[in-house]
């Protein structure tokens, strides 16, 4: 049986088809990626922030728990997303809010500072009491990992 001259076009194209010459680009630290399954909700989103990610680790794992979540741990996670910081003065922790409000508008980025300073209270009883636990544990703090850099 004689094949038609559009059958053998096609088929040589699909001769021709070869696999791109280089694999696939994993993603950058520019590139986002979406969070894997096995992703604790607490889990610091700014690894990149290696400095103070094992107070983050500590921090946001007793807010998630405290808050169920709720929205003040939502906040916080949200603000390390912008780019948070957690210091340490003498044996306290300070919440350095500022660069997470950043990138917001600012009548949105002034709700947000009021709702923060509404629940000032039970966020200062979370920096006492996750400085606590991590003074007890060090970079050993929840989902903290060695190979981070921190020492």
């Amino acid at each position: 049986m004689q094949q038609s001259g559009l059958f053998q076009t096609v088929a040589s194209d699909v001769e021709r088809i070869q696999p791109p010459a280089t694999p696939p680009t994993k993603p950058t630290p520019s590139t986002p990626t979406k969070p894997s399954p096995t992703q604790r909700p607490f889990s610091d989103p700014r690894p990149d922030l290696a400095e103070d990610r094992p107070r983050w680790e500590t921090l946001l794992r007793l807010a998630y728990i405290a808050d169920k979540p709720g929205l003040l741990f939502g906040l916080l996670h949200g603000l390390r997303c912008g780019g948070a910081r957690l210091t340490v003065q003498g044996n306290q922790w300070k919440l350095d809010y500022k660069p997470g409000l950043a990138e917001l508008a600012a009548e949105q980025a002034t709700k947000w500072e009021q709702f923060l300073f509404s629940q000032k209270d039970r966020l200062f009883a979370w920096l006492q009491e996750a400085a606590a636990l991590y003074e007890g544990i060090g970079d050993k703090a929840p989902g903290f990992k060695a190979e981070s850099g921190v020492s």
